[in-house]
């Protein structure tokens, strides 16, 4: 009889502990929570609007004479590096404080292709394709006034009213044309000029011209003949 009374003891006093056990257990099983929201893709650079603090409204007239218009900006928080060449060091300035740029061809030269003979020789071999090489010469003027001329390169992008892309180009210190048969090489278009519009005073953009300036067609032609 003592047996059976300490028998049935023993199971009501660990029952409690399972069914405690199996209680904890639930409750340590954590409630199930919504998925935490999909963070937003970046935006892509390419594809800034107004709404981007550093695009401004202006223009910008290529070589061939095409004039493009909308809210231009160049690398988005970066200042625009310009070596200044009278005072032999570079200046940094704000997309902002811009007012110009122009951009002037300096060299332009027709040159023939050619590679070297063999790995480690100095012999060269010269191809039948032709390019033309440019070097040109930057003015950038300042909100304030500064005029500075130099060299620089840098990414322009251009988002067109009614464009979701910008359109891309390049402000170079040097730039070659596509290689091409003599009579057939090209000039590379370049930037002439980048002129933002929300300074007071601000030139309106230009008319397309059919026909490239005079001194351009000498520069050709000047080139050509070498």
């Amino acid at each position: 009889m003592k047996a059976i009374l300490l028998g049935i003891i023993v199971v009501l006093s660990v029952c409690p502990v399972v069914w405690a056990a199996d209680d904890i257990g639930e409750a340590a099983e954590p409630p199930l929570e919504d998925a935490p929201a999909k963070e937003p893709e970046p935006k892509n650079p390419l594809r800034r609007t107004t709404e981007n603090r550093e695009a401004r409204p202006g223009w910008v007239l290529l070589s061939d004479q095409s004039v493009i218009t909308g809210n231009i900006y160049s690398s988005l928080g970066k200042p625009l590096s310009i070596f200044n060449r009278a005072e032999k060091k570079y200046n940094r300035i704000d997309w902002r404080d811009v007012a110009r740029i122009d951009v002037e061809l300096e060299k332009n030269i027709l040159e023939r292709d050619w590679r070297w003979k063999e790995s480690g020789s100095d012999v060269k071999v010269f191809t039948d394709l032709y390019y033309f090489s440019h070097e040109y010469c930057i003015t950038l003027f300042t909100r304030d006034g500064q005029e500075i001329v130099g060299d620089c390169a840098a990414p322009i992008y251009v988002l067109e009213d009614g464009q979701e892309k910008a359109a891309r180009l390049i402000l170079h210190k040097k730039d070659k044309g596509e290689k091409a048969g003599e009579y057939e090489a090209k000039q590379p278009v370049y930037i002439r000029s980048i002129v933002l519009t929300d300074i007071e005073g601000a030139p309106e953009a230009p008319a397309r011209e059919e026909e490239r300036p005079a001194e351009e067609e000498k520069q050709q032609e000047a080139a050509e003949e070498l």
